[in-house]
Formats: C-alpha cells, structure tokens, sequence
C-alpha cells in the first residue's frame, strides 16, 4: 500500500460539522433513462448544471490548499499532453481540469461535482479518479487519500459527519488492511481490518476506561485476548462472537481467580477457583456453581 497523503494533523484538518451540512437534494433523479430527450429535460440539465458549477468552485476554493501540494505541476502537465478545460458539462456532472489531448478523456489534475453533489478533486487517469484525491459525499462524509479506477484504495483517512476520523488502509471502497479509529467521544481502534469490520488482531481503548486486546473477527472479539475493566477486574483467555468462550482466567482486584472453561460467555464446567490462598476445584454449569 502507498503512502502518497500527508498525515500531518494541520494539513488535514476538516471541520466536519460544518461539512455535515451541506446537503445536495434533486427534485429529480438526473440519471433518469431519457433525460436531454426533451426541452424540458435540457431545460432541467441545464440548471442543475449552472448550480453544480457554482459548487464546484465553492468546494475547490474550500479544500484547495488541502490538495494543491498532492497534485502534479503544470510543466509535467503540459509534457503528457493535457490541456486545462475550464468548468463544464459532462455525463456524470460539472467538471473542470486535466483533458487528455490524444484519448480525450479527463486526465490529471481536476475535480467534478457529480449530479448527485457529491464533489471530487484529485488526480485523474482514463477518465477515472487515479492517484491522491478528496472526496466529499452528501452526508458530509469526507476522504482523502489514494484512489485506483476511481476507488478508495491504498492510504487514507475518512471522516465521518457523525464525529469518526479513519486513517489507515482502504480495498475497494472499504477498510482493508491496518488502521486506527477513533470516536469522538474517545473510543480508539488500532489494527487489523477486513472488509470494513475490525479483522485480525488489534486493541480496542473504550470511553468508559475499558480496553479490549486480541483477536478480531467480523468485527467482534475472536481467539485469544484480554479484557481490562476500568475497576481493575481482568479476564484473559478465549473469545468466540464477542462473548468469553472457551479456556480463561477471569481475576479481581481482590486477589479473587477464576481460571477454567467458558461458554457463551459463562463459566461452565471444571474450574480452579483462588481467594484468599485457599485453591479450590469447583464445577460450573451456565454460570451457576453446581460443585465446590
């Protein structure tokens, strides 16, 4: 995975409350089977057109100084053959930049608002984000990062307009790879990802002073890990779908141990139990102490 985007706290700071509001409402789906057939259909196009232009240069002036520092420089430009067009239709919405001159396609630098509002500015390459971009959805959602075929891939971060910041690494759209994220309320996550759901091993630093350490799958606790309360109280063993299963060792801060088997979060069957000095072989069934 590349690493092509600054992390630097400064460069990026977004204010994504004030993001989240920006909304984009059509009266009509643009995209509609037929549009520009009729005079009223090119009447509608070209108003929604004139209003994304008019976006598109709010937006770039936004975040330019974002992305300038990622895109590539005009000399570089002008030796690939790319020619600067300035704000126009095109299928998909209003875009304005790079323009291939051999493929006639978008390439290089540029940015689009699609009919949708959602607003693109980065790197182009046949016809597709390819390369460093930001990316700012309706919802207020924002990425900047690397982009493959018009993509989220690679090295990135992600904002969300409910208060989560994401960076790490993408597939497809989606967190893939090793990331950390944190909540706004303070909860941190930091390691493995797959399809979008915490994956392999990584810890888990809650608002409520509850850490969580170990494996991951789907995005619940799985295997082998240790769970830290905020009292002191400490279990470490096995995990299947969030809930201690299998063989662990629960202990308080009052010397008191449990160690033996667990099931669906429960402990069931033979056990050692310590308090106090004294060592004593208990069974559990369900969570109830049947056998002492």
């Amino acid at each position: 995975m590349g690493n092509c985007c600054t992390s630097e706290k400064e460069k990026n700071d977004i204010d994504v409350t004030r993001i989240g509001t920006r909304k984009v409402v059509l009266n009509r789906d643009p995209t509609k089977k037929g549009l520009g057939e009729t005079e009223d259909d090119n009447k509608f196009r070209w108003k929604l057109d004139e209003r994304l232009k008019k976006d598109l240069r709010d937006l770039y002036d936004e975040y330019k100084e974002m992305v300038e520092e990622e895109m590539q420089p005009e000399s570089e430009a002008e030796e690939a053959g790319i020619k600067f067009i300035n704000v126009q239709a095109v299928q998909e919405g209003v875009y304005e930049g790079g323009w291939s001159t051999k493929s006639n396609q978008r390439l290089g630098e540029g940015r689009i608002i699609y009919h949708n509002g959602t607003f693109h500015h980065g790197m182009w390459d046949r016809n597709l984000p390819n390369g460093t971009g930001l990316k700012v959805f309706t919802d207020g959602d924002v990425y900047f990062g690397e982009f493959v075929n018009g993509k989220m891939e690679g090295y990135g971060e992600y904002f969300t307009s409910d208060g989560k910041h994401y960076e790490g690494e993408f597939v497809r759209n989606v967190y893939e790879g090793e990331g950390t994220e944190e909540w706004d309320d303070g909860t941190v996550y930091k390691g493995g990802w797959k399809a979008g759901k915490k994956h392999g091993n990584g810890k888990l630093d809650l608002a409520n002073g509850c850490s969580y350490e170990g494996g991951f799958k789907n995005g619940l606790f799985e295997g082998k890990g240790t769970y830290k309360y905020e009292d002191g109280k400490k279990y470490k063993g096995d995990y299947l779908k969030n809930k201690r299963h299998g063989y662990g060792v629960f202990t308080w801060p009052n010397g008191k141990i449990y160690e033996g088997h667990w099931v669906n979060g429960k402990q069931h069957g033979g056990a050692n139990c310590k308090r106090g000095g004294t060592e004593v072989e208990t069974e559990w069934k369900k969570g109830e102490l049947i056998k002492a």
